[in-house]
C-alpha cells in the first residue's frame, strides 16, 4: 500500500483514517529487513512469552 507523498484532503477525518491505515500496514504487514523480513508486530509479539517468563522469574 502506497500513498502519494502529497495528498490534499477535504476532511481531517479522511486524513486521519488514511494515516491510521498506513500505520497499521507498516506495523502488521510490511516486512522489515532489520527484523529478518518480519513485520514489527510479528517480531514484538514473538518475544512476549520469553518476556513474560523473565518478568515472572523469582530468584530463590
Amino acid at each position: 500500500m502506497q500513498f502519494p507523498r502529497a495528498t490534499l484532503y477535504d476532511a481531517v477525518a479522511q486524513a486521519k483514517a488514511d494515516i491510521a491505515c498506513c500505520i497499521n500496514f507498516y506495523n502488521t504487514w510490511r516486512p522489515h529487513s532489520s527484523l529478518d523480513r518480519r513485520a514489527p508486530d510479528e517480531s514484538c509479539f514473538a518475544t512476549l512469552p520469553a518476556m513474560k517468563e523473565a518478568a515472572c522469574w523469582i530468584e530463590p
